[in-house]
């Protein structure tokens, strides 16, 4: 009481003794509890992973992506080195971000995807809610998402694209398959590259950004060279193990 009768907040007097205990457990060696170091989570090449973190909060990674996830005593962690990966996170007090390409994605109780692409990060939420922040030391919100919406934010500008997609479609490749509406081909290629051993090669810049829409199998090569072959934008030419696709 005599110290906010002297013109100290309740606040400022909470957070002086948070400083202070934090300062004890780092001192009695407690700090490595409070934060613990990483654990890196991979999928392999062609391989989709499912993981079940110590909250109970469900991730699946899909083929070629790795995470890196921190449960400390104050919030879970999780930063997407490359790849894409879903998000089915459990009801916790602690809050729950990822970090990925400079973004920070703050979850309120959500099943999400984001995918770290070429031109930008993808995030779609199935259900619940997101926020969006910028990293760094100009943190702002981007952007907040509910149920359904999927947007592209730009790696160099952090601009936010609202992409007219469905929701479901972001999880198809759970179902190993890889779905495109109005998508650059080097995207598309770089989805079919992680599953398959035979390489899609995009040989100028004018073919890598003419977009393409369809649903193919993630294992079936010959179905989208066949589906490349079929557009009259595109010379596409097999040799061994690589799919060279050009533009006309």
């Amino acid at each position: 009481i005599g110290l906010v009768s002297a013109g100290i907040t309740v606040d400022q007097i909470a957070a002086r003794l948070r400083d202070q205990v934090l300062t004890l457990l780092t001192v009695g060696g407690l700090a490595p509890h409070l934060w613990p170091q990483p654990t890196r989570f991979s999928a392999g090449h062609g391989q989709l992973r499912d993981i079940v973190l110590a909250d109970g909060s469900k991730l699946r990674l899909n083929a070629d992506s790795t995470v890196q996830v921190r449960m400390g005593w104050f919030g879970r962690q999780v930063e997407l080195l490359h790849g894409e990966a879903s998000f089915d996170v459990a009801a916790d007090r602690r809050p729950f971000e990822v970090n990925v390409a400079g973004l920070r994605i703050s979850d309120i109780g959500t099943v999400f995807d984001v995918a770290r692409r070429l031109q930008g990060t993808r995030v779609g939420v199935v259900s619940g809610e997101v926020e969006i922040w910028s990293g760094g030391g100009d943190t702002r919100r981007l952007a907040q998402l509910d149920a359904g919406r999927v947007v592209l934010v730009e790696h160099a500008s952090q601009a936010v694209q609202p992409l007219d997609m469905p929701a479901s479609m972001l999880l198809d490749w759970q179902q190993r398959k890889v779905s495109f509406l109005d998508e650059r081909l080097d995207e598309v290629a770089a989805a079919f590259n992680r599953h398959n051993q035979v390489q899609v090669q995009v040989i100028d810049t004018r073919a890598a950004a003419m977009r393409l829409s369809g649903s193919l199998e993630a294992h079936r090569i010959g179905a989208l060279q066949a589906f490349l072959a079929r557009d009259p934008r595109f010379v596409v030419e097999r040799d061994g193990d690589t799919v060279r696709v050009s533009s006309r």
